[in-house]
């Protein structure tokens, strides 16, 4: 579990992609991430959960300095990260927030060796190591996440997917970070190796002390690795609180869709009810719809919701959700 330390803080972050111009001349965006603040704890496990395009991903490159919001803030430690370019001035900054993303084949240099690609991070964040010294670094890295030293000398065409995506964590791990983005990494994955990549992610947190944002779509991944859940639709949190209490209680009609949607957390006992179950797609993000984005798709939606967009609450204790009609049906 996290501390009461805030190590993360997101004001009111937005970021809208351009898109051509639309029927007389009007700019169209996509609006990615729309208005989104958050607070995470120092040694926290927080996951970001949501359909493909809910904003998710775009979120975390933000808060991971690898794409700058159009508005609000990222705070670090009391630093603005985007605040007169800080991030390209410390690089410390950036050795501190690092990221893992879904398919180890695009980040990983298929022409370097495990060893070079490990000791490529490792010179990098160790000015002035020898060789023997790199080499035992590397040893470490690979041990930690559950690979041996005859992988040094391997390339990753000769890794499994599990494998790369463990070597991917190694380097990440190269740079003693404080947080690591982890956006989608089980998910190219068979779901044999989806568990141990887990376990190893759960390890290196414990030995690294780290704090996590664990993005992905499938509830199912998250009750066993998060303290805390953060649901996305269509750009916006919808629904906040710890994973216990949001998977044995949602409050949004639409974390109760991909609670129910889930086969793994229906199996393990948590919330289910058919009411509930999928339906339609999302909504443009060029053009959401007026008052609630999730009404198009709301069993329960009435007159209120087409009219009022209805703000993020806490509407219980640590819960926060916006729903007009959280309370009043289950």
């Amino acid at each position: 579990m996290g501390s009461d330390e805030s190590i993360l803080i997101l004001e009111r972050v937005k970021k809208y992609f351009p898109l051509s111009l639309g029927l007389r001349g009007k700019k169209l965006y996509v609006r990615a991430v729309d208005d989104v603040s958050l607070t995470i704890r120092k040694g926290e496990t927080i996951a970001l959960v949501g359909e493909s395009g809910s904003g998710k991903t775009t979120l975390g490159r933000i808060i991971a300095g690898l794409l700058p919001p159009d508005e609000g803030r990222v705070i670090y430690r009391g630093i603005d990260l985007y605040n007169g370019n800080v991030l390209s001035k410390n690089k410390e900054l950036r050795f501190k927030i690092q990221a893992i993303f879904q398919n180890p084949d695009t980040s990983l240099n298929p022409r370097m060796m495990i060893y070079d690609t490990l000791a490529e991070a490792i010179r990098v964040r160790n000015n002035g190591l020898t060789e023997e010294e790199v080499a035992e670094k590397a040893a470490v890295l690979l041990e930690n996440v559950g690979l041996n030293l005859d992988h040094l000398t391997k390339y990753p065409h000769e890794l499994s997917g599990g494998e790369k995506q463990r070597v991917a964590i190694a380097r990440a791990l190269a740079m003693n970070p404080e947080v690591l983005i982890a956006d989608e990494i089980v998910s190219a994955l068979d779901v044999s190796v989806r568990a141990q990549v887990l376990n190893v992610l759960i390890d290196v947190k414990d030995k690294y002390d780290l704090t996590i944002v664990f993005i992905t779509h499938d509830m199912g991944l998250v009750w066993s690795i998060s303290d805390k859940i953060a649901v996305m639709y269509l750009g916006r949190i919808v629904e906040y609180g710890d994973t216990e209490s949001v998977f044995r209680r949602p409050l949004h009609p639409y974390t109760r869709m991909l609670l129910t949607s889930s086969p793994t957390a229906s199996l393990i006992g948590y919330y289910r009810n058919d009411k509930y179950k999928a339906r339609g797609e999302p909504p443009s993000p060029v053009n959401p719809p007026k008052g609630c984005r999730f009404n198009t798709r709301c069993p329960i939606a009435r007159d209120k919701c087409f009219e009022e967009d209805p703000p993020l609450s806490e509407l219980a204790k640590n819960r926060w959700v916006a729903c007009h009609r959280a309370l009043e049906e289950e």
